[in-house]
């Protein structure tokens, strides 16, 4: 973590975030947002180091919780910072103990975009090509499309990734759109993977913004004041339902699942499937509940996979684990 010396003015937020790229602009949207609000208030990154950072290492062989977010918190719980900024997608359904999810803004894109020199459809792929993702869900869900595609695994920064791919590493990539939006690399030729084809990951495209419980002025603002600043309340209820459905089935990195709830006509529809690691199988629920009960909501889809096949999945990739 990059430390100073110096006690930081009366009215300044120290934020916390990842130093990459990507996180460093989502961290600036945030800054602009409370900075417009609250006139009198300065804002300041402080760059923390993770264990994700740290390692190479495929997600699913760390095979540990929170690889992004851990010493973030307790940096949270250490006085050193007034909030963190994540990824939502990152920050586990079970926040760390002392700190909780005060704001989720506006949500970005959460599509998946298929990235390649041409920027074709998966249809559009050579026989046998090689397709770079990290995710467990991501291959699951290509591999359904198209078992014939060879799925490698694909970590570094978005820069780094892109690089390999222009290298000949890769013949395409499956990257985030709202991570190319905020870095402003949408124009990379690219398809946009439609929802009803490439279910997103819970929380993706979204923001969480990370508090200890109890503080209660930050920068000199009432807590509440300043996190209802940056805050989405659509946004927010859609996170607490998916991340519900996360918790519920025990959703981790090696788990293949999507998820992707939005607010309708004043109440809110979620919509889910859980794959097995080779996307030979695949249970899929949708729901629609009250928009001020988004956790219960989020926990009848997970009933609803679990209840049609989805225990079945969780089984075996208890088992390959």
């Amino acid at each position: 973590m990059d430390k100073t010396e110096d006690k930081p003015p009366e009215g300044t937020v120290l934020i916390g975030t990842r130093g990459s790229a990507l996180a460093v602009s989502q961290t600036g949207s945030v800054i602009s947002a409370i900075e417009r609000r609250f006139s009198g208030v300065r804002c300041e990154i402080r760059v923390i180091r993770t264990h994700g950072d740290e390692t190479d290492k495929p997600l699913p062989e760390i095979g540990l919780t929170g690889v992004f977010t851990r010493e973030i918190g307790k940096a949270l719980l250490r006085g050193e910072i007034h909030l963190a900024v994540h990824s939502l997608k990152d920050l586990p359904s079970v926040m760390f103990k002392g700190t909780m999810l005060g704001a989720v803004p506006t949500r970005e894109d959460p599509t998946d975009w298929l990235v390649s020199r041409d920027g074709v459809a998966p249809e559009g792929l050579p026989e046998g090509a090689t397709v770079g993702t990290g995710s467990a869900r991501r291959r699951a869900q290509l591999l359904r499309l198209r078992p014939d595609l060879r799925i490698v695994g694909a970590r570094g920064n978005v820069d780094t990734r892109l690089r390999k791919l222009e290298r000949g590493e890769f013949d395409a990539l499956v990257l985030a759109a709202s991570g190319l939006i905020r870095l402003r690399r949408n124009d990379v030729p690219h398809c946009v993977l439609s929802t009803d084809r490439i279910l997103p990951a819970p929380g993706q495209g979204a923001l969480g913004i990370e508090v200890p419980v109890g503080l209660e002025k930050i920068g000199g603002v009432p807590v509440g004041a300043l996190l209802a600043a940056i805050d989405d309340q659509a946004t927010h209820r859609c996170a607490i339902a998916e991340r519900a459905l996360t918790e519920r089935l025990g959703g981790g990195c090696n788990v293949p699942l999507g998820g992707l709830c939005r607010a309708e006509g004043g109440r809110l529809i979620l919509r889910a499937e859980l794959l097995s690691a080779d996307g030979r199988d695949c249970v899929a629920a949708e729901l629609s509940g009250d928009f001020s009960e988004p956790r219960e909501l989020g926990v009848g889809v997970a009933e609803a996979l679990l209840n049609t096949g989805g225990d079945a999945i969780l089984r075996e990739l208890e088992n390959r684990a």
